[in-house]
């Protein structure tokens, strides 16, 4: 036998016998971080068009249209954190994949991690990685369980910045105003709006 192949069969048996062959929960959220990636880098491409848009609007003292714009880039910039902390969490299922597979019960330090993506699961129609996490606690831990993440996220524990962040509520007039006056700001440019379109 050739000592090359010898030591890889080696090595995926003692893997073996020592519990460190890869489990179902850890490669769900290993493809979960993939497939988060490539949403992440394609909202970027998005904000980052969204905000320059904005920026030539202000620039030819176009503030009322950037206001009606600046829409999007705030939703860009929640999609984003929200990423962010979508990664976070999945991560955190890889570093605990035995500490869950061996507990009956959800523990309690991985509750906000667990909800926040089954929450998440259900704000995205492509994202079949994080539906397939959704099943994997249903199966885990009954359907109830999860069922309150998604019908009562606050109560759950999910995370309040995640929760607000897939929210598809338009975002209120005041939130668009500090947003633009921050663009403004950071661009060199005094925003200027007109009473009427402030008090809407």
């Amino acid at each position: 036998m050739h000592p090359k192949f010898n030591q890889t069969k080696m090595g995926k048996t003692l893997d073996i016998l020592l519990g460190r062959k890869s489990s179902k929960l850890s490669s769900l959220a290993e493809h979960a971080i993939t497939r988060n990636s490539y949403h992440k880098n394609r909202q970027q491409a998005l904000f980052s068009f969204s905000y320059s848009d904005i920026v030539q609007l202000l620039n030819l003292s176009h503030h009322e249209q950037a206001l009606l714009r600046v829409e999007h880039v705030i939703k860009s910039k929640n999609m984003l954190d929200a990423f962010d902390l979508i990664e976070s969490y999945c991560q955190l299922l890889k570093q605990n994949t035995s500490l869950i597979e061996k507990t009956k019960e959800c523990p309690e330090e991985l509750k906000e991690a667990i909800g926040s993506l089954i929450y998440a699961s259900t704000r995205f129609g492509d994202f079949p990685e994080l539906q397939h996490i959704r099943d994997f606690f249903t199966s885990k831990f009954g359907h109830q369980f999860v069922s309150q993440a998604i019908e009562s996220p606050r109560d759950f524990g999910v995370n309040d910045k995640i929760i607000q962040q897939l929210s598809r509520r338009k975002p209120r007039l005041e939130t668009r105003i500090s947003f633009l006056r921050e663009i403004a700001s950071n661009n060199g440019t005094t925003l200027y709006l007109r009473t009427d379109v402030q008090q809407r």
